[in-house]
């Protein structure tokens, strides 16, 4: 079990903007490897499992890929202040507590290239593309 401090200090490590504390709708985390993306499955701020990145698997199947290919994910944090983003700061001038969640868009597997070309016609990535010597990057919009 990961603490809520211990969790933000990890996810800070994916994302310099998260890090820096900027106050955004959405910070890009970069680069995820499957055992952390793991990790942030439950918790706050987490990756719901069963969220899709639109016409994505669903999140826990993105980080069961990354896991069964020695893969990465990529994504980003939403941000929402609990009372909705009209409601950003309480009456005492203090911003409102925030509800943050996780999602991946992208994932980079190591395989093949028959390999990434039957994944892609299973999983429908919008984008997939040869990033480097049997490594691919599947990507959802």
């Amino acid at each position: 079990m990961v603490g809520k401090k211990q969790r933000l200090d990890l996810v800070g490590q994916y994302s310099p903007d998260w890090k820096a504390g900027r106050y955004l709708k959405f910070f890009r985390i970069s680069e995820v490897p499957s055992n952390i993306a793991k990790r942030l499955l439950t918790g706050v701020p987490n990756v719901n499992p069963s969220d899709r990145q639109n016409n994505s698997p669903t999140m826990k199947e993105m980080v069961d890929l990354a896991a069964k290919h020695h893969g990465t994910l990529d994504g980003y944090i939403k941000v929402t202040p609990a009372g909705g983003y009209r409601q950003h700061y309480l009456r005492s001038g203090q911003l409102e507590p925030r509800q943050d969640s996780i999602i991946f868009d992208t994932v980079t597997l190591k395989m093949s290239d028959a390999e990434a070309e039957r994944l892609a016609w299973r999983i429908k990535p919008d984008s997939l593309v040869n990033v480097g010597i049997d490594q691919y990057r599947f990507w959802w919009d």
